[in-house]
C-alpha cells in the first residue's frame, strides 16, 4: 500500500477558494494569504473545497463540496468544538455544510487543523486544512449624521482598509468564476433571470439574498442606491491611503468618518487591477428593462464619485449599513 501524505500550510487573511492541486491561479489576485503546498505524488482523488475558511467572528453556516472518486471512501476528522459538519463521513463527492459558532472573544482569534483522510488497500491520504475565525468586533457601526449608519468595514474584512470579499448580487457566498453560467439567479445565461424580474417585480434584495445581513446577521443589510446617494452628496470625500491602500476617507455631516478601500471587480476567472478605483454594490435593481441584468453600484475614480449600474453576475465589494 501507498503511503501518501498532503502537506498544506495555508495562512488566511481573506476568504478564497481552496483546492488541494491547481488553484495557483486562485491566488495571484489576492493579497494578505500566504500558501505553501508539498505534495509527493500529483494524481489526488479525493479534496474538500469551499470558498471561505476565514470566517467572520459572528459566524454562520457555509456550503462546501467534498470531490471524491465514486469508490473512494472518506472520513473528516480532528475537529474543534466551534467547526462541525452536516456529513463527516461518506463514499465518492457530496455537497454538505459546515457550521462555526459565534467567537465569544473580542481579542482572540480562534484557529485550528482538521483532517479529511481515506484508506483503502491502494492508498492512504491525509490531507490537514486550516480553518479561521475573527474575533468578535465590538464596534462596526459609524454614525455618520445621515439616515442609516455605516460599516466602519466591508463584509470579509476585520479592519477598514481590508478589502473584504467579493460578491455577486443576490449571492451569499464567494467563488472562483463570476458569470452567469455560476449565477444563482439565472439558468447559464442572461436571457433566464429567475428572480429579481418581471415575474416578482422585486427592485430591492430580499434579506435573505443579501449577503451583509446573512453574514453579519442582526439589522445589517446592503445599503440601497438613495443611501449611496445621500452618502456621497452629504458627505466630505478625502483621496488618500490607510496602511497603503489607496481608497477614500467619507466623513459625514457630523465629523465621523469611514474608510473606503479601493479595490477592482471580479468577471469569469480575473481580478481587474485597480488604478484607485472602487466597485460596491447597492441593494437597488437598476431597471434597464422589465428582465432586468444589472443592479446599481457606487463607483469611484480618482476624483469622480458615480451612482452607476452593473451586471449582476459580476463580484464586487459590500460595505453594510444598519438602522
Amino acid at each position: 500500500m501507498k503511503q501518501i501524505i498532503y502537506r498544506i500550510c495555508i495562512y488566511l487573511m481573506v476568504s478564497i477558494c481552496f483546492v488541494t492541486t491547481g488553484c495557483k491561479d486562485n491566488f495571484e489576485d489576492l493579497e494578505g494569504e500566504y500558501h505553501a503546498i508539498d505534495v509527493e505524488y500529483r494524481d489526488i482523488p479525493l479534496k474538500l473545497v469551499s470558498t471561505i475558511w476565514a470566517i467572520d467572528g459572528t459566524g454562520g453556516c457555509f456550503h462546501c463540496t467534498i470531490n471524491a472518486d465514486e469508490d473512494v471512501s472518506w472520513q473528516i476528522t480532528e475537529l474543534p468544538s466551534w467547526l462541525t459538519f452536516s456529513q463527516t463521513r461518506g463514499t465518492g463527492s457530496a455537497e454538505i455544510t459546515y457550521s462555526v459558532t459565534e467567537n465569544p472573544s473580542t481579542s482572540t482569534e480562534r484557529a485550528a487543523y482538521f483532517t479529511l483522510e481515506s484508506t483503502s488497500k491502494e492508498h492512504s491520504i491525509k490531507i490537514p486544512y486550516y480553518a479561521r475565525q475573527y474575533v468578535q468586533q465590538e464596534t462596526f457601526a459609524v454614525d455618520l449624521g445621515l439616515s442609516v449608519k455605516w460599516a466602519s468595514c466591508n463584509v470579509g474584512a476585520v479592519e477598514p482598509d481590508e478589502y473584504g470579499n467579493y460578491y455577486a448580487w443576490g449571492e451569499t457566498e464567494e467563488k472562483s468564476d463570476y458569470s452567469w453560467k455560476t449565477y444563482k439567479w439565472c439558468n447559464g445565461d442572461s436571457y433566464s433571470i429567475t428572480k429579481y424580474n418581471s415575474t416578482d417585480d422585486k427592485e430591492t434584495l430580499d434579506l435573505e439574498d443579501d449577503v451583509a445581513h446573512i453574514i453579519w446577521g442582526g439589522k445589517w443589510r446592503m445599503p440601497t442606491k438613495n443611501e449611496w446617494e445621500e452618502l456621497r452628496k452629504k458627505c466630505r470625500w478625502k483621496q488618500t491611503s490607510q496602511n497603503g491602500h489607496d481608497g477614500y476617507k467619507v466623513i459625514g455631516p457630523n465629523g465621523n468618518s469611514i474608510f473606503l478601500p479601493a479595490r477592482g471587480f471580479r468577471r469569469y476567472t480575473y481580478t481587474s487591477s485597480p488604478i484607485f478605483d472602487g466597485y460596491y454594490w447597492s441593494a437597488t435593481l437598476y431597471p434597464y428593462d422589465k428582465e432586468s441584468e444589472y443592479a446599481y453600484e457606487f463607483y469611484f475614480y480618482k476624483e469622480s464619485l458615480f451612482i452607476t449600474n452593473r451586471i449582476r453576475c459580476e463580484g464586487i465589494l459590500v460595505r453594510p449599513v444598519t438602522d
